[in-house]
């Protein structure tokens, strides 16, 4: 029976998800070789950039869930150790990897805020009491 058993709506999915993420994952690629960088080598994106991305990586990765899971059970498309096995398999690995650094420096780039926010208030505390301390004497 082989590939005949699978249904074409299934077919339909696993041809969607790569022809999607390849031309995502190659803009991405090309914005980030011709990103103009810091001299400090620091890689600054809009907040609006930042977005559009995380929100890709996202929806790529809701995507290449459900298509490792439907291709890899009994009767999928990739359920035979094969090609389509180890490339369902890769392509969600690095789909999911790819996402779990995104959180990173999403969290990375909400704690660095965080702490700026908190350097500033303290200087201006700090501002504070030296006035205090002006008046005083």
């Amino acid at each position: 029976l082989g590939y005949v058993s699978v249904p074409h709506h299934q077919w339909v999915w696993l041809l969607f998800v790569p022809a999607v993420t390849i031309p995502i994952s190659a803009a991405f690629f090309l914005i980030e070789i011709f990103r103009v960088t810091q001299s400090d080598g620091q890689n600054l994106k809009s907040d609006r950039e930042n977005f559009v991305e995380g929100l890709c990586i996202t929806l790529l990765a809701l995507s290449w869930t459900p298509a490792l899971f439907i291709a890899t059970t009994p009767g999928g498309a990739a359920d035979q150790v094969g090609n389509a096995y180890f490339f369902i398999w890769l392509s969600s690995i690095v789909v999911t990897e790819t996402f779990l650094w995104w959180v990173r420096d999403w969290r990375m780039a909400i704690h660095n805020v965080m702490r700026m926010q908190q350097e500033e208030y303290k200087r201006a505390q700090e501002d504070v009491l030296r006035m205090h301390q002006h008046e005083v004497e």
